[in-house]
């Protein structure tokens, strides 16, 4: 009996494998930070994702193998863990592939008119229904404000505050009142 309490004695290591792992993790976060923050001239857009989607990964498998004990777990827990983490890493993946698949691309492509707005199913030559508004408020609303010329900017009054201010109903006090303190001065003041 005394050998296992030995055996158990061997694997707990105290605190220092945590210490180390968390300044791993800090290590690879301020790498992942620098990845993103300055521009490495050697790293197109494709190995950056790959090095932050791998760094992200050791980050995990860290996390979970020391922090949330799983290295020491039996292996038929690490085997729901990563069931779980298979159906979701497959998920990620469709979905991924889903969103930027050439087919998908080619339908929003399809749906913009050739000066880059949305058509609505539209063609270039169907009319559009104006919803009664005027030739230069439709110009207007299609345009960035920006567009026109200084001229036409500054003689065109602003539009008016359109601001509203509401103010809450009061609170039923059952009859009741509340008396609230005044706000303490300094003899100073009160003297000055």
């Amino acid at each position: 009996m005394a050998d296992h309490g030995n055996a158990h004695d061997a694997h707990d290591h105290g605190i220092r494998p945590y210490v180390v792992v968390a300044l791993i993790l800090g290590v690879i976060t301020y790498v992942e930070f620098a990845i993103i923050e300055y521009e490495i001239p050697f790293l197109g857009d494709a190995a950056t994702m790959f090095w932050l989607i791998a760094l992200s990964l050791v980050k995990f498998l860290l996390v979970i193998l020391y922090f949330m004990h799983l290295k020491g777990d039996d292996n038929t827990y690490s085997g729901f863990f990563a069931s779980g983490m298979v159906i979701a890493l497959g998920t990620f993946v469709a979905f991924t592939f889903l969103m930027t698949a050439p087919s998908s691309l080619d339908y929003i492509r399809a749906q913009l008119a050739p000066d880059g707005r949305f058509t609505h199913g539209e063609t270039a030559e169907e009319a559009h229904d104006d919803h009664g508004l005027g030739e230069e408020v439709v110009r207007l609303i299609e345009s960035d404000g920006a567009s026109r010329d200084l001229g036409a900017r500054l003689t065109d009054t602003r539009p008016r505050d359109a601001r509203v201010s509401i103010e809450p109903p009061p609170a039923p006090t059952g009859g009741w009142t509340l008396a609230a303190a005044s706000p303490l001065t300094s003899p100073a003041a009160e003297a000055g």
